[in-house]
């Protein structure tokens, strides 16, 4: 009996507890195959909500004949409740994940010998800054972009400033871009785009 009980709360951590790790992983990597196994997770947790709230009723039936304190009513209770947090806890974390696949990554490399001063995107409808880089060193920006058009940088070490297009064209919704702005030994400006 005691069984019943323990596959019914693993069957409620475990997909929480590896979805939340998925989404902290996706946040920091971008990994594509993470959001496949966030899918997988999705199924396995759907699975493993039958599974356990099934093995929870049984364990509450042998249970029921007892004479059963309170006390363990507030488990059983709680078993309940860690099964079914799942439910809102799924819907949180793809909203979550979609939230963090749709930001776009901007990457600026200073190849240069001086500091790079500030770096402004532009984007349809808000703007972005990338403060202080030191030389031969980089930094990674993620930007959401609220309307739909192009997203500009301006690149500004002392008093030399120099702006170009990052992305062409970005929808409100997000194409998955990455893009890198590397500035060289000479202060010549590259840019280079990519879909994740």
């Amino acid at each position: 009996m005691r069984k019943l009980w323990i596959v019914a709360l693993l069957c409620g951590g475990c997909p929480l507890a590896i979805g939340i790790a998925i989404l902290i992983f996706y946040y920091f990597t971008l990994a594509r195959w993470l959001m496949f196994a966030g899918i997988i997770n999705i199924y396995a947790g759907s699975a493993a909500l039958i599974i356990g709230l099934c093995c929870l009723t049984i364990y509450v039936s042998r249970v029921y004949k007892e004479n059963i304190s309170e006390e363990r009513w507030l488990k059983i209770a709680g078993g309940y409740l860690l099964l079914l947090i799942n439910i809102p806890m799924a819907v949180l974390l793809v909203s979550a994940s979609s939230h963090v696949g749709s930001l776009c990554v901007v990457k600026v490399v200073n190849n240069s010998p001086f500091f790079i001063d500030d770096i402004l995107l532009q984007a349809p409808a808000s703007n972005h800054h990338i403060a202080m880089i030191p030389p031969a060193a980089d930094k990674t920006k993620r930007i959401r972009v609220k309307g739909t058009g192009s997203v500009k940088y301006t690149v500004s070490i002392g008093t030399k400033a120099e702006s170009g297009v990052l992305f062409g064209y970005v929808m409100r919704s997000g194409h998955k871009l990455s893009g890198e702005i590397a500035i060289d030994a000479k202060l010549n400006v590259s840019v280079n785009q990519s879909a994740r």
